[in-house]
């Protein structure tokens, strides 16, 4: 015979399941919307209030939920069942990586803008050795390196 504790973790009450999937989702959200504050200022900002209205719609349906939930243990099963892997859960995973997503992709621009322009990492001063494809300051040293001598 399982003891109590263990046989309670193996098959948690519904109860127990969907107050663990909202705060998990609650969590996940949570974790977008800071990623989201942090890079705002240097987003679109129509897409950043695009990415937090939806954020937030989904936490304040989450936070209802948890709070039905609290209220009445007796309805859990539901609930369990709205915000599982058939549910709205996938939804917020795709929510969050949406985030994520124009975020890199704000990062990848910056990255492009920044080396058109000739930022101090890729200046007009340095030039990449044919040889072993080492940024160099002037004339490499390589003696096979086909740019040689190109910069004096």
């Amino acid at each position: 015979m399982l003891h109590p504790i263990a046989a309670f973790a193996a098959h948690p009450s519904d109860f127990t399941r969907a107050q663990i999937l909202i705060q998990g989702h609650i969590a996940q959200i949570d974790a977008a919307l800071v990623q989201l504050r942090l890079h705002r200022a240097s987003m679109v900002p129509s897409i950043a209030d695009m990415h937090e209205a939806g954020l937030h719609r989904y936490r304040d349906a989450l936070i209802r939920d948890l709070d039905a939930v609290l209220a009445a243990p007796d309805g859990a099963q539901g609930y369990a069942g709205v915000w599982g892997g058939d549910g709205h859960g996938p939804r917020i995973a795709d929510a969050c990586e949406a985030v994520d997503r124009s975020i890199s992709k704000r990062n990848a621009y910056r990255d492009m803008l920044a080396a058109r322009r000739g930022s101090p990492t890729n200046d007009n001063h340095r030039q990449k050795c044919g040889y072993c494809e080492d940024i160099v300051s002037g004339p490499c040293a390589h003696p096979r390196c086909p740019a040689k001598g190109a910069r004096k």
